[in-house]
């Protein structure tokens, strides 16, 4: 079931209003060669990293985790998201429309949760699930941000984020605020 029919009624006085469920999906990219000539931006997926995004990709189709998943994704800059994108999302359902922040690269600065929500938020045109590909640390410290109960996503996250590793979470309303944010699904594929 599409994210953006789905609803929650809330009645008030007889007026009923409906809260939108929405979600965002969190992946990490996959495994990178260590070095590149280009430095660290430019470093390519590894032969594992190409196999575990081609991986990704059989999660699009239904009945797989993001079989019903539709909307914007937002990916950092550096080769091996991109990779990952292309190989994962590129031509699928998911990805209806996407967008590359350069901002989102987290090896020349610490990227926050509340940079990612920005960078979401400028590239949200509103509807629809939004998806985010990025780098770890960051993608750890979203979901544990966003995810409303801690201990659940510390228990998620106690082996680490690992490469490809996608989370699922539901927001209600406009945008994914710190603490609002239901985990729904976490895993990567298995190559």
């Amino acid at each position: 079931m599409r994210t953006d029919t789905l609803r929650r009624r809330k009645c008030l006085d007889g007026l009923c209003e409906t809260a939108r469920v929405r979600r965002l999906v969190v992946i990490r990219h996959g495994k990178a060669q260590r070095d590149s000539p280009r430095g660290d931006r430019g470093r390519e997926l590894s032969e594992r990293g190409r196999a575990q995004a081609e991986a990704l990709r059989t999660w699009t189709v239904d009945d797989e985790p993001l079989g019903d998943v539709r909307g914007t994704v937002v990916v950092s800059d550096a080769v091996r998201t991109l990779q990952t994108f292309e190989l994962g999302l590129v031509g699928t359902p998911v990805c209806e429309r996407a967008v590359v922040d350069p901002l989102l690269y987290n090896g020349a600065r610490d990227v926050t949760t509340a940079a990612v929500l920005e960078s979401l938020a400028a590239a949200d045109p509103g509807t629809g699930d939004l998806i985010h590909v990025g780098h770890n640390p960051t993608v750890a410290y979203l979901v544990h941000d966003l995810v409303e109960d801690p201990a659940r996503a510390e228990r998620a996250l106690a082996q680490g984020y690992p490469l490809c590793g996608v989370a699922i979470l539901a927001f209600r309303g406009n945008a994914p605020a710190p603490g609002t944010c239901e985990l729904m699904f976490f895993g990567a594929p298995e190559i």
